[in-house]
């Protein structure tokens, strides 16, 4: 799982939606019902808005069931058009994960 999230951070910070996409399973559902397509698209349009996005993650508890997991994140994201940030914010992270055929997916997510 920590690879997984590494993964995502890594590619957000290198505005690739693709390489977080990945790592997205075809039925995730956000907090508010959004689906995949909607968060691929927040994506995109933070990195359209942000030039440079610094992504710090810390990992509160990671818990493992078999092919089902959860992980408790505290993330802060900077934004910026230039070299000092210019936004910032806090968030707790909650994700479900499953393995499928030896790769983790994140199918859930809430943030607050």
């Amino acid at each position: 799982m920590r690879d997984v999230i590494e993964a995502c951070q890594k590619a957000a910070k290198e505005h690739k939606p693709a390489g977080v996409m990945e790592h997205i399973a075809q039925d995730f559902r956000d907090h508010g019902g959004n689906r995949r397509d909607t968060l691929k698209a927040i994506l995109i349009r933070e990195m359209m808005a942000n030039r440079k996005l610094g992504i710090y993650i810390t990992t509160n508890e990671i818990k493992v069931a078999g092919a089902e997991a959860t992980a408790d994140l505290k993330v802060v994201v900077t934004g910026s058009g230039g070299i000092i940030p210019e936004r910032m914010d806090g968030m707790k992270i909650n994700l479900k994960l499953r393995e499928t055929d030896g790769k983790w997916t994140i199918y859930f997510a809430e943030w607050r």
